[in-house]
């Protein structure tokens, strides 16, 4: 890959991103995301502005946990009364690897860390089904090919 940034993941922007591929395992999370907004203030974004890139590995490094969860949901009716309610769904190791072998093609809401945890979180096409991946990790790299100009409504 031509560009890398190591612990730089304030510096990137994946709410418009999609998965291409999630990969866990005992000493990595590795993720490929197509259309990453690169922030102005990446060490590697020359551009002095927003810019973007096609696809970009995130990799995840030294895990030391993972948990995979599956978002809990509240439904309220017109009264605010609470008419259906979900808790969150720690998954188990069999069942999540099973399960992000479909995750090509779904959206990110985000990747965040926090208090040492990598937060990602991703949407279904289901309205009511969302993951929350939470991974403690040493730290990350990002490494993608080229920039691209962003679309008018992204920048």
């Amino acid at each position: 890959m031509s560009y890398m940034s190591k612990n730089e993941l304030k510096t990137f922007d994946f709410s418009q991103s999609e998965i291409s591929s999630i990969k866990i395992d005992d000493k990595n999370v590795s993720l490929v995301v197509f259309d990453v907004i690169i922030n102005e203030n990446n060490p590697e974004n020359t551009g002095f502005r927003k810019m973007a890139t096609n696809e970009l590995t995130l990799e995840l490094l030294k895990v030391s946990e993972v948990c995979f969860i599956k978002d809990g949901y509240t439904i309220r009716d017109m009264d605010g009364k609470i008419r259906e309610k979900k808790e969150d769904e720690i998954l188990g190791k069999e069942d999540y690897q099973a399960l992000i072998k479909g995750f090509g093609g779904l959206m990110l809401a985000g990747i965040e860390k926090d208090d040492g945890y990598y937060k990602i979180y991703v949407d279904t096409e289901e309205s009511l089904v969302s993951y929350t991946i939470k991974v403690k990790a040493e730290s990350d790299v990002a490494e993608w090919e080229r920039f691209r100009n962003l679309p008018d409504e992204y920048k």
